[in-house]
């Protein structure tokens, strides 16, 4: 099983718009990532996950746009900032590969909880649009760290 886990893209501030939509700056960085994805990985997902908050679900849908996800994209309560990760148990024992995306703190603590078995917010801070693809391709339920691909990193 392939999980990919994406911060959402860069938003305007709330004093703009208090729904915080991706920013231009937001957009262009999530399809950039998204194109090199689709063009450099072997990337096949059945369904994109996301929060309930705009940002995600405009990140959800650039990455639709290049990914193509055979089950499209859905929003889930429980992705959002302080989300409850143990949320995401029944989706990950479908064992298919899906791509979340959500936010920090949210991230790391799952990142964490796969890794340790337990949740520690700060074990990682990646920055907005950034994807890092986890594996777990045994019984043991252990979860690898494949690669991590940030905005910087395109150029």
């Amino acid at each position: 099983m392939q999980l990919y886990i994406v911060r959402h893209g860069k938003c305007v501030p709330k004093e703009r718009n208090r729904k915080k939509p991706l920013s231009l700056d937001g957009v262009e960085e999530t399809e950039k990532i998204a194109c090199f994805i689709r063009l450099h990985f072997a990337v096949q997902i059945k369904g994109i996950y996301h929060s309930s908050k705009l940002r995600a679900k405009e990140t959800a849908e650039l990455f639709s746009k290049f990914l193509s996800p055979e089950r499209g994209i859905e929003a889930f309560d429980f992705l959002v900032p302080d989300g409850d990760i143990g949320k995401l148990e029944p989706v990950l024992k479908e064992n298919q590969d899906i791509m979340i995306i959500s936010h920090i703190p949210f991230i790391p603590n799952l990142v964490s909880d796969l890794l340790c078995g337990e949740e520690k917010y700060d074990i990682l801070n990646i920055p907005e649009s950034s994807v890092i693809c986890m594996s777990n391709e045994n019984e043991k339920n252990e979860w690898l760290i494949e690669w991590l691909i940030t905005p910087g990193i395109i150029q």
